[in-house]
């Protein structure tokens, strides 16, 4: 019989426990649904106002042709909705973190900071390989210089990377040294390959010149020995 009523005992407390924690949250959680509802709201007019604004802008038509020449798969338009759309998520988010629970705010800035960063890489690669791309379309580059250009941007995509990633400070110290070093030297050889091409290959024939007759003389001298 006790057992029973202690088996009650404990189901009235839990119960207990919820009613008071859900009359604790219901307000919390109907006014983040109304600041939701709200932010909704206020997105739909925002697009809806910058939309129109682009149109009477004509600014579809202005950048058409360059979409079109290089394939891009966004426009203008695209862009300044999913920006919008982003902020007020982020907006959505800190408020209804704000009101139901504070005490998870410092999460909240450590998640959004983070993915920002992560964003804000692979947006800036994406910008810098589009604009080389678009470059090499429009003027005529030797071979070498478009593989020197590519490798510097790709020593700079690793280093923007390293940024983003949570790696300890010394070994990422470490990391974007040796990048750095990379890139100085990758600069300083094409740069003596591009001022003095003319210069290393004729030393270079020079010396596979001499290489040639010092070989052909060593051979002959060595017939006649043999003789």
């Amino acid at each position: 019989m006790n057992t029973s009523r202690s088996i009650v005992n404990v189901f009235e407390e839990a119960f207990r426990l919820l009613g008071l924690e859900l009359a604790y949250l219901a307000p919390r959680i109907i006014v983040a649904a109304l600041i939701t509802a709200l932010i909704i709201v206020i997105g739909i007019v925002i697009s809806k106002a910058v939309n129109k604004l682009l149109t009477i802008a004509n600014v579809d038509e202005l950048v058409k042709p360059y979409i079109e020449k290089y394939g891009l798969p966004f426009n203008p338009r695209t862009i300044v909705n999913i920006l919008i759309t982003v902020g007020l998520a982020v907006l959505a988010l800190y408020s209804i973190t704000a009101i139901v629970t504070p005490q998870h705010v410092g999460i909240v800035n450590v998640v959004v900071d983070y993915i920002g960063r992560v964003v804000s890489a692979a947006v800036l690669l994406i910008v810098i390989v589009s604009s080389l791309s678009m470059v090499f379309d429009k003027i005529r580059i030797e071979r070498g210089i478009k593989g020197f250009a590519f490798l510097i941007t790709m020593l700079l995509s690793l280093a923007i990377l390293i940024d983003v990633t949570n790696i300890s400070p010394d070994i990422r110290s470490s990391i974007v040294w040796g990048l750095s070093l990379g890139i100085g030297v990758s600069i300083g050889v094409f740069t003596a390959w591009y001022f003095f091409e003319e210069v290393i290959r004729e030393k270079l024939k020079e010396s596979t010149e001499l290489g040639v007759q010092d070989k052909c003389t060593s051979s002959t001298k060595a017939e006649k020995q043999g003789e």
